[in-house]
């Protein structure tokens, strides 16, 4: 799948890569948004893989302390190896595009988040609720026993991946 990249024929599905990352990254198309930043499905050129881009753009920070945490954000997931929190792959502050934005880079997590399953009606069952449980609590074990502790601050069923499961 190789996206052309032309603005007069983008839609939806496919968005602009910002000209800074474009010899490292493919822009596919917005996946999610928050009150800060936007996140972005992508490709990495160099092995294809497929990753997710959270962007901060910096002109619409409002305090300087949104910024810092940002990048406060990206220091602790480069020093996390957990697993079932995705992988840290690299951050790039790209100050002179137009905007100029910070960018995570992170393991693109396949699957459907947990708020998606509830909006389309999708009922787990009792065991399904207890396995989600269960190994979200192993996650923060790891985070909170972690020398200093790693406290998540955002846990919500729109941050919960639900991936399917893999055969052995």
């Amino acid at each position: 799948d190789v996206l052309v990249q032309n603005p007069a024929t983008l839609n939806d599905e496919q968005t602009m890569t910002p000209l800074s990352l474009q010899k490292s990254y493919q822009f596919i198309k917005e996946i999610g948004h928050g009150s800060q930043a936007k996140v972005f499905l992508a490709r990495r050129i160099e092995d294809q893989r497929l990753v997710s881009i959270k962007q901060l753009n910096i002109g619409s920070v409002k305090t300087w302390k949104e910024y810092e945490l940002f990048h406060r954000e990206a220091e602790v997931l480069q020093s996390l190896n957990v697993n079932g929190v995705a992988k840290f792959y690299d951050a790039i502050d790209c100050l002179t595009d137009d905007p100029p934005c910070s960018y995570i880079v992170q393991e693109f997590i396949e699957g459907t988040s947990l708020a998606q399953m509830i909006q389309s009606g999708h009922r787990l069952k009792v065991y399904d609720v207890y396995d989600i449980i269960i190994q979200m609590l192993y996650i923060l074990m790891q985070l909170h026993t972690m020398n200093p502790p790693v406290i998540h601050r955002d846990i919500k069923p729109s941050n919960i991946m639900i991936s399917p499961y893999q055969n052995g």
